[in-house]
C-alpha cells in the first residue's frame, strides 16, 4: 500500500478537501432539501419564527428564517440577554443538523441478538407502537423479575419522570466528567451555585479556561465586552491559547500547578491586608484559619512548583486584590474542571480568592445561577418510595445529585450493586465513558433502548433505536442555567414540520409511561432505604475484556 506523503502541499488540498465539504454549495442544498418535505409544508412567503436553541443549557434565542418551508438560516436575537444577536459555530450549525440525511428516520429493532463491533444489528423499521410496546414489555418484566432498580437511564435525565415513577434511583447523569468539581465545590462552601459575570468585570483572571475559544455563547462575549470596555485580562496558562493571546498577561504555567499560585496569592493578600475587610467580616467563616494555613505557602514556594516568577505572582496578587469588580471564572474546561489536577483543591482556593477580595454576590464577579424549572405542581399520587442504592454509587457522595459516572461500566458489568436489565441511553455516547470497551461488554446481555438523533457507536449494541425530533422541531419550555440577572425561562416552538417519523423525548417517555405497570405507594410509613453496598474495586481493561 503506498503512503501518502503529508508535504505542505497535500496538507493544502486536504484542508481545501475539508473546507469544501463543510461549504454548503448549491448542489449540496438541493440534495439536503429534498430528502423530505416538512409536515403539512405549503408555498409560503418567507418569514422569521422565533424559538431557543437547544445545543446546550445557555439556550439563547434564535430566530429561524424560513422560506417557502424551508430553513435557510438561524439569528441571534439582539434584545437577548444570552445570546446578543450572535450564535456560536454550534448554533449555526443547527440547519446542517436538521436536514443530515444521516439522522435517524424513524424506530429501529434489532434481529441479530449478537452484540460486538464486528456484528451487524440487523436493523429492521418498525411501527412507534410496536416500538413502545416491546419497550414496555421488557421494562414490566424486568420490574416483575428483578425490581424497579433493575431498570437504568443514562446520559440526559430526559426520561427522570419515568424512572421516578417505576421507582428506579438510576437516573444517571455524566455531571461528575462534566463541571462537578466547581459545582460541588461552590455548593459546599457557599451554599450556592455561581456563575461568572465577565461583561460587567474590570478584571478577569483565567486558570486555564479559553472563554474566548471555548467558551459558550454567552462566555465568549462577555470576555470580548469586557476587553472592549477596557478589562485587565490575565491568564494563566501552559498554551497559547485564543484567550491567553487576547489577554494583557499571558503567563505561562506549569501544568498542574494552578494551585500553588492561587494560594500564594491567598498569602500575599492576607498578609499586606488587601482583602475586603467589611465583606470578610459579614460573610465568611474560619478567616484565621485560612490567614494561619497559608503562611508557608509564599509566592518563593509557588515559584518552585509552577515556574512562574514570585514577583509575577505578588503583582497578579496586588492587582487582583485592588481592582474592583474582579472575576476568576471557573467552568468545566478550566483548572478547575474534573478532569485537571488539584481540580477540587484548586477551585476551594478560587472560591477564597473571589471570597477575600468581596467578589461574590457583585456584578462582575459571581453572580447565582437563579432559575429551576418544575419547583411547582400539582398535587400528584406519590411513586413508590425508592428503597435502593443507585448503580452510580450515589449515596457515597451525599452533598451532590450524581456519583461517580466513571464506575457505572464496571458496575453494569459485574451487576453491582444488584443486576441491572434494561438500560436506556438517552443523548449518550458509548465514548463519553473513560472505558467504552468495558461499558460495550457489560451491554451484550442488557436490553439497550437508544434515545438518540443518529446511529452511533452505542446502535452496535441497542436493541431498539428511537429517533428523536431535534429542537428546531420541537415545543417546550427550557430554563436558563449559565448567565441569568434575573429568573428567566425560554419557549421553544417548531420552525418547521417534522422531516421524519421521529418524536420528541417527552412524548415518548408518556407513551412508555402509559404501558408499564407503575405501583402506587401503599398507606403507611414509607420503606427504609437499604443500606448501599460498597462498591466492587475495578479491574483492569484486560480482566474486563
Amino acid at each position: 500500500m503506498s503512503k501518502l506523503k503529508l508535504s505542505r502541499r497535500n496538507f493544502l488540498k486536504i484542508s481545501a478537501l475539508s473546507i469544501g465539504a463543510l461549504t454548503i454549495e448549491k448542489g449540496f442544498k438541493s440534495e439536503i432539501f429534498t430528502l423530505a418535505q416538512p409536515e403539512g409544508s405549503k408555498e409560503e412567503k418567507s418569514k422569521f419564527v422565533y424559538t431557543t436553541c437547544g445545543i446546550c443549557e445557555n439556550h439563547c434565542a434564535i430566530k429561524a428564517y424560513v422560506e417557502n418551508g424551508i430553513l435557510k438560516r438561524l439569528e441571534g436575537i439582539p434584545e437577548d440577554q444570552a445570546s446578543g444577536g450572535k450564535l456560536c459555530a454550534k448554533g449555526h450549525f443547527g440547519v446542517k443538523m436538521l436536514y443530515d440525511k444521516d439522522r435517524l428516520k424513524y424506530p429501529l429493532k434489532r434481529t441479530n441478538p449478537k452484540k460486538s463491533f464486528d456484528q451487524d444489528p440487523g436493523w429492521v423499521k418498525i411501527s412507534w407502537e410496536e416500538a413502545y410496546d416491546i419497550i414496555a414489555s421488557k421494562v414490566n418484566e424486568a420490574i416483575e423479575k428483578y425490581g424497579p432498580q433493575s431498570i437504568v437511564n443514562i446520559g440526559h435525565s430526559v426520561f427522570k419522570n419515568l424512572m421516578r415513577a417505576i421507582g428506579s434511583p438510576n437516573i444517571i447523569s455524566h455531571a461528575s466528567t462534566c463541571y462537578a468539581t466547581s459545582l460541588l465545590t461552590q455548593r459546599i462552601l457557599t451554599g450556592k451555585m455561581w456563575c461568572p459575570d465577565l461583561f460587567s468585570s474590570k478584571y478577569i483572571l483565567s486558570f486555564g479556561w479559553d472563554q474566548a475559544g471555548k467558551g459558550k455563547n454567552v462566555f465568549a462575549r462577555g470576555f470580548i465586552e469586557a476587553k472592549k470596555k477596557g478589562a485587565k485580562i490575565v491568564v494563566f496558562e501552559p498554551r497559547l491559547s485564543t484567550t491567553a493571546s487576547l489577554a494583557d498577561l499571558w503567563i505561562p504555567i506549569k501544568p498542574g500547578t494552578d494551585l500553588a499560585v492561587a494560594l500564594a496569592m491567598i498569602n500575599i493578600i492576607v498578609n499586606e491586608e488587601l482583602y475586603d475587610k467589611d465583606f470578610v467580616k459579614e460573610n465568611c467563616y474560619g478567616f484565621d484559619k485560612v490567614c494561619e494555613l497559608v503562611q508557608k505557602y509564599t509566592p518563593e514556594w509557588a515559584e518552585e512548583k509552577s515556574e512562574v516568577p514570585a514577583s509575577t505572582i505578588e503583582s497578579v496578587a496586588r492587582d487582583f486584590a485592588t481592582t474592583k469588580p474582579a472575576c476568576i471564572p471557573v467552568w468545566k474546561r478550566g483548572g478547575g474542571g474534573p478532569m485537571r489536577k488539584n481540580a477540587t483543591r484548586l477551585t476551594h482556593a478560587i472560591i477564597i480568592l473571589m471570597s477575600l477580595t468581596g467578589n461574590i454576590g457583585r456584578r462582575g464577579g459571581w453572580i447565582p445561577k437563579v432559575v429551576r424549572l418544575g419547583r411547582v405542581s400539582p398535587p400528584q399520587t406519590p411513586p413508590p418510595p425508592v428503597t435502593y442504592s443507585r448503580v452510580d454509587g450515589k449515596e457515597y457522595l451525599p452533598l451532590a445529585n450524581y456519583g461517580p459516572y466513571q464506575s457505572v461500566p464496571y458496575q453494569l458489568l459485574y451487576d453491582q450493586p444488584y443486576h441491572t436489565e434494561v438500560v436506556f441511553f438517552t443523548r449518550a455516547s458509548l465514548f463519553s465513558f473513560m472505558q467504552p470497551k468495558v461499558l460495550a461488554k457489560a451491554l451484550e446481555n442488557k436490553f439497550v433502548v437508544n434515545l438518540n438523533i443518529y446511529a452511533d457507536e452505542l446502535s452496535y449494541f441497542s436493541d431498539i433505536m428511537l429517533p428523536e425530533s431535534i429542537y428546531l422541531e420541537r415545543s417546550g419550555v427550557v430554563p436558563r442555567t449559565t448567565y441569568t440577572l434575573f429568573p428567566q425561562v425560554s419557549v421553544m416552538q417548531p420552525v418547521v414540520g417534522k422531516l421524519f417519523d421521529t418524536k420528541s423525548a417527552e412524548e415518548i417517555e408518556y407513551e412508555i409511561a402509559k404501558r408499564i405497570k407503575i405501583k402506587v405507594q401503599p398507606e403507611g410509613p414509607s420503606a427504609q432505604p437499604t443500606q448501599p453496598s460498597q462498591p466492587t474495586p475495578p479491574p483492569s481493561v484486560e480482566e474486563a475484556c
